[in-house]
């Protein structure tokens, strides 16, 4: 009985150091982008259609048309953004953070517009290029 009680009255056996793990951090690079809706549409270049992505639902997928060059990634989401090819705002501007991802690009942020009050909404969704050159834009 004694030896039960002293079993009970020990401290706990001390645990091993464990080696801390270093954190992990994971890098996305986000590149910022603000469209100013004042700005004159671009030209489309050929074969290319526009799409307003203010307007995608989730899984809706509009099309741009074949990619003109071997530009991709963000240059070409950035170059389709500027020249209004894609469209990510109504009628004042946007604020996206673009963010380069396998299959494409994902863009994200908001877009402002008025109607009796100034009205800030969310934005999001995926540009990708297929294997044949085919420029998409997918709402998410």
């Amino acid at each position: 009985m004694l030896f039960c009680y002293l079993m009970a009255m020990s401290p706990p056996p001390e645990e091993p150091e464990k080696p801390e793990t270093p954190a992990v951090e994971a890098t996305v690079t986000c590149k910022t982008l603000t469209i100013d809706g004042g700005n004159e549409a671009g030209k489309l270049a050929k074969g290319h259609t526009q799409v307003d992505a203010t307007r995608l639902s989730e899984g809706e997928v509009g099309t741009v048309g074949p990619a003109v060059d071997e530009v991709r990634g963000l240059a070409l989401a950035e170059a389709l953004l500027t020249s209004n090819t894609i469209l990510s705002w109504i009628h004042i501007g946007s604020e996206l953070c673009l963010t380069e991802v396998e299959g494409g690009v994902h863009v994200k942020g908001t877009h402002t517009y008025f109607t009796n009050e100034e009205n800030v909404v969310p934005i999001e969704f995926d540009v990708r290029v297929d294997e044949a050159g085919l420029i998409t834009v997918v709402g998410r």
